[in-house]
């Protein structure tokens, strides 16, 4: 692909990009770190043109996204909430939503509502396959941090699990038991998302 085509795809995409990476780094972050990580991707998307023919540019673009919040997240720790959380794991305070003020175009504000349905619908799938402790605290866990509680259940049940019934126990010895399953759930959905993006 010529220089001049892949400018014309990176100047059709840049409004996205800048509206995604102003998302995914939630609404706390300076200006100029959403500038920074919209660079980034801009330089990873043009060196992956470079190389091959991409035919889903969005979906290509969010996965740069969610690579490059992992490595800016390792280096800075920065104080805002980001969509990863400091090993790297899915952040489930983020909330499908909240969509960047400057986004002003309705287009992405659908692709932003796609990018956190992805990402939920992914954590809700990887979920269940998780052993049945485990399962359960991630699922009481998700149940406390995840801001649309409605949306949460809807994706559970995309993945054929009913997740009303599911409480941390009443009995505080058995609550502390069930919470200690969520240290190793954390980790087997880290490994996952790393293997993810490759």
């Amino acid at each position: 692909m010529s220089s001049t085509e892949i400018n014309a795809i990176l100047e059709e995409y840049d409004a996205y990009i800048m509206a995604l990476s102003s998302t995914m780094l939630a609404t706390h972050q300076e200006i100029s770190q959403i500038e920074e990580l919209a660079q980034q991707v801009r330089i990873k998307f043009w060196q992956a043109l470079e190389k091959q023919s991409i035919v889903y540019h969005k979906a290509y673009i969010r996965q740069i996204i969610f690579h490059e919040i992992t490595n800016l997240w390792r280096q800075r720790r920065p104080e805002g909430p980001l969509l990863l959380n400091l090993e790297g794991e899915p952040c489930y305070h983020y909330s499908p939503l909240k969509y960047s003020e400057s986004s002003q175009d309705p287009a992405d504000i659908v692709d932003q509502q796609e990018a956190a349905q992805e990402l939920l619908s992914w954590t809700a799938c990887q979920t269940t396959k998780l052993p049945q402790a485990q399962k359960h605290a991630m699922i009481c866990e998700l149940k406390e941090k995840v801001d649309d509680l409605s949306e949460l259940m809807r994706v559970f049940q995309r993945n054929h699990l009913t997740i009303d019934t599911f409480h941390w126990p009443e009995f505080e010895k058995a609550k502390h038991n069930l919470k200690a399953s969520v240290s190793p759930a954390r980790k087997v959905l880290k490994h996952r998302w790393k293997q993810k993006l490759g």
